[in-house]
């Protein structure tokens, strides 16, 4: 029995069957990387698939990728956050006191689902008045850490911990992209060295 596949491309054609596969197109191909040892090409522009042994997820070529999650400490002895006060006092026992009225840091907590401190990740430091966040990196952080929650947190060397346009916006950002693979986006804190600014306490997440 073979499959038919037709590709995005009106130009090509695949066949599949239990020893080979054939793709034709109108151009020259050219097999280069860790498939390379699997296919043969030839004048005919065709690509011809060797016959695959059963112990080919084995071969040399082909790199395998094992997920591990170990935690080095007890999460007995972690604290929890459940509310922006124990948030505001987490944050200022792990931030540098010598940053805080000098430039803007930003920070995530990453909670499990009962609400322990995984960890905390600095994900960037800036100038005394801005600090550029890359959204992509915090889902990464956030997957990679097997978080089921988190909060953020930034501060304001200026003493003002009012959130600017540009910080809400961000919180959406983070808030919509953490849902879309089922993370959710506790609070955001803004940070001065005597106060702070909660998201959550403001009702300004959704």
């Amino acid at each position: 029995m073979s499959l038919y596949l037709k590709a995005q491309n009106p130009q090509l054609k695949m066949r599949c069957s239990s020893e080979t596969m054939v793709l034709r197109s109108m151009c020259q191909h050219n097999i280069r990387g860790a498939l390379a040892p699997f296919f043969i090409s030839n004048q005919n522009t065709s690509i011809i698939m060797k016959k695959v042994p059963e112990n080919w997820l084995q071969s040399p070529h082909l790199a395998e990728v094992k997920l591990v999650y170990q935690t080095k400490r007890q999460l007995s002895s972690t604290p929890i956050i459940d509310n922006p006060d124990d948030a505001y006092k987490y944050l200022m026992s792990i931030w540098d006191q010598g940053k805080l009225e000098l430039q803007e840091e930003f920070v995530i907590v990453l909670l499990n689902n009962r609400l322990k401190v995984l960890g905390w990740y600095k994900v960037s430091s800036g100038g005394n008045n801005a600090t550029i966040v890359d959204v992509s990196h915090v889902l990464c952080v956030a997957v990679l850490s097997n978080a089921n929650s988190l909060l953020i947190a930034h501060n304001h060397p200026s003493g003002s911990c009012k959130p600017s346009s540009a910080d809400i916006n961000l919180t959406r950002r983070i808030s919509e992209a953490l849902r879309n693979i089922g993370i959710q986006l506790r609070d955001h804190l803004v940070l001065t060295i005597d106060d702070y600014y909660s998201f959550k306490k403001q009702n300004m997440l959704k």
